[in-house]
């Protein structure tokens, strides 16, 4: 009886229950250009109200990069939901996406004036707690297949 407890918790003890597919490089230095792109924008629009330069920030002055970043986001989406159990990271995608959306529709009402500093600033940090999650897990992957 002692054999075939041993060898049941010795073979439970050998198998891994995966929740998350493996590593995938696409994926990690995707999040991190998008996340990059979305930064850029951050610190430009907060420079121009910095600087009295409201004026620069005028949505259309962005909105192709709003569209570069949302078409890098969704080729990621895409990407990622053929992965084998990479549903989370579609997940944390798919919320990316909605906060870029919301992004981009604040900047349609107007960044112009520097009391919208405080406004960029709770942004920043929103994306910042975003990216963080997306990274922690990323780089978990990574530590898998070392």
């Amino acid at each position: 009886m002692t054999l075939i407890f041993s060898a049941v918790v010795s073979l439970a003890l050998s198998c891994s229950v995966t929740l998350i597919g493996p590593y995938d490089e696409v994926t990690d230095y995707g999040i991190q250009e998008v996340q990059g792109e979305i930064f850029v924008v951050l610190v430009t629009i907060k420079k121009n109200l910095i600087n009295n330069q409201g004026q620069d920030n005028a949505y259309l002055n962005f909105k192709a990069t709003y569209n570069l970043i949302e078409g890098r986001i969704e080729n990621l989406s895409i990407r990622s939901s053929t992965l084998p159990k990479y549903s989370l990271i579609v997940q944390q995608l798919t919320a990316l996406q909605n906060s870029v959306e919301d992004l981009e529709r604040i900047h349609q009402i107007g960044l112009n004036t520097k009391a919208d500093t405080s406004v960029i600033n709770t942004i920043e940090n929103a994306f910042s707690v975003q990216f963080r999650s997306m990274i922690v897990l990323q780089n978990g992957l990574k530590r898998k297949i070392r």
